[in-house]
């Protein structure tokens, strides 16, 4: 009698144990899943900011280009 009684809780500890264990996991794995998705996002965020000055910069080159061919004309 009492082994069957060790063997059953030795059993509800295992399954709890391992219910924690799935519990940690896949917690974890969503934990991760986000920090990904943050890096993502920075990093398109940074692509977009530098292609942004990147235009920028491009276009003040080309309107100060043109401006020295009107000054270069009158």
């Amino acid at each position: 009698m009492k082994n069957k009684i060790k063997q059953s809780t030795e059993n509800l500890n295992f399954k709890k144990l391992k219910g924690m264990y799935l519990f940690a996991l896949i917690t974890t794995r969503v934990l991760l899943s986000q920090i990904l998705i943050q890096i993502q996002t920075l990093h398109n965020a940074a692509m977009y900011a530098v292609g942004v000055s990147w235009g920028y910069i491009s276009t003040q080159e080309l309107l100060t280009d043109e401006a020295k061919k009107n000054i270069n004309t009158r």
